[in-house]
């Protein structure tokens, strides 16, 4: 049931809000207000994730994601026909020469697959038990909502467009990575951009 003064979901039959301690529809406010002791605060505060730890748990996360890029692209390329000339490809290529060597049609279904994979694998990973992807996982982190609790997958799909989608976009992601990286580390909450905008924590997990 949910608390109608502040929203707050509790469990069946609690006669008092667990967050503002407020009467439950239905109860009786004759006894008085709960005692103090009667709900136990929280063990241990919630203790966002500094920038650093974030950060490698970001690279982790993107040689994930590019290994999986460059399976699709590997068979794209085989399917179409330009392996070849992704065999040729060399470190510092440019934009141009990449997509005359495969052709406009396979550059744009790798992009699209980028952006599928990456949504898939940041998104479904974030909402679930794990509370975070593999990158995440290993430097010990997780994605919360605002109170601590798991996320859904429609926020978490959120916090990836707010994110990650817009830093790939050409000019201007570079800018949005910028101004991501210096909320991560200097904001309260060590919120990003794409945190406070889909209303997520990323979290230390305690042991």
């Amino acid at each position: 049931m949910y608390c109608m003064s502040c929203g707050k979901k509790n469990a069946e039959g609690v006669a008092f809000c667990t967050s503002c301690r407020k009467p439950m529809m239905g109860y009786s406010v004759a006894g008085g207000a709960p005692s103090p002791g009667e709900f136990a605060e929280p063990e241990t505060p919630l203790q966002p994730a500094g920038f650093w730890l974030r950060f490698i748990a970001a690279c982790i996360d993107f040689l994930i994601v590019a290994l999986l890029v460059g399976v699709v692209t590997s068979f794209t390329s085989v399917a179409m026909g330009t392996w070849r000339e992704f065999l040729k490809l060399k470190p510092g290529e440019s934009p141009a020469d990449v997509t005359s060597g495969f052709g406009t049609q396979a550059m744009l279904l790798i992009f699209v697959s980028y952006i599928l994979l990456s949504w898939l694998y940041f998104s479904s990973m974030e909402c679930s038990s794990y509370g975070g992807t593999f990158g995440k996982m290993i430097v010990g982190l997780r994605v919360t909502d605002a109170r601590g609790n798991r996320v859904s997958f429609g926020r978490a799909t959120g916090r990836f467009a707010g994110g990650r989608l817009l830093i790939g976009l050409p000019y201007f992601g570079a800018y949005y990575f910028l101004a991501d990286c210096i909320c991560a580390g200097f904001t309260p909450n060590k919120q990003a951009v794409h945190d406070i905008w889909s209303g997520c924590l990323v979290l230390r997990k305690m042991v």
